[in-house]
């Protein structure tokens, strides 16, 4: 009889009780079970690297919309005048797709940098024409097609030159080599630069506004399809030259 059922109880089937006792687990069973759980943890990919992109990225917006963007902006004209090889439009159709309130400011410092960079080229020439070829790009084909052009257009061939493709740089060293002044130099400067600034900061500003929630919402997101977008521009950039500028040089 079993006793724990008490007197005139139906025996309990040892079976049943071997059962239950089996499906309790024990502390042995629970430590095996948090070790492979912990194992299993272990070998999972790290979310390190996704936080530190997600922290890049909000750092990047951040610096988009705080009035450090204006600084960052005309160092970078100046820069692309001189040695630099990235447009400005970058970090300006940045600023813009973030719906900045310093979006105008960056475009009007980014402009005046370009001015600044532009004299120092013009005033350096005889120094600066020899270097240009170092900088991505600028071949000897192209420096050729720009003082064709600038001897037969003068200034214009300077506000047209990003649709030939040829760097502002380019143009501000090749006029003072032909003999132009200064103050034209300064005078067609933002002419030259804020257009395409300004159309940049217009379409990326119509693409902030179109697709605020996906901008807003992932951070990471925007800032990839942003350089993403930079990447394809100039790979085509840079095929595009070489196809031009190599059928130049069989011609010559």
């Amino acid at each position: 009889m079993d006793r724990a059922r008490g007197a005139g109880g139906p025996p309990r089937d040892p079976d049943r009780r071997l059962v239950r006792r089996d499906d309790r687990p024990s502390g042995l069973d629970r430590n095996l079970r948090a070790d492979r759980t912990a194992e299993r943890d272990h070998h999972h990919p790290s979310h390190h690297s996704l936080d530190r992109r997600a922290a890049l990225a909000l750092s990047v917006r951040a610096l988009a919309r705080s009035p450090l963007s204006i600084l960052v902006s005309a160092v970078w004209g100046y820069a692309e005048a001189t040695r630099f090889w990235l447009v400005p439009d970058i970090v300006l159709g940045w600023i813009a797709l973030n719906r900045s309130r310093f979006a105008a400011l960056s475009l009007v410092a980014a402009t005046m940098g370009a001015i600044v960079g532009g004299v120092r080229m013009h005033r350096r020439a005889a120094i600066e024409y020899g270097r240009l070829t170092q900088i991505p790009g600028i071949s000897d084909a192209m420096l050729a097609d720009a003082r064709d052009k600038f001897a037969a257009r003068g200034w214009a061939a300077v506000v047209r030159a990003p649709l030939d493709g040829i760097p502002y740089k380019v143009f501000a060293t090749e006029s003072a080599l032909a003999g132009r002044p200064l103050d034209e130099l300064v005078a067609w400067t933002p002419i030259a630069r804020a257009w395409r600034f300004y159309l940049t900061y217009v379409v990326a500003g119509m693409i902030g506004r179109a697709l605020g929630p996906f901008v807003g919402r992932s951070e990471g997101g925007s800032l990839a399809a942003w350089a993403g977008f930079w990447l394809v521009v100039y790979l085509r950039y840079f095929a595009r030259l070489n196809s031009r500028y190599s059928r130049a040089d069989t011609t010559r």
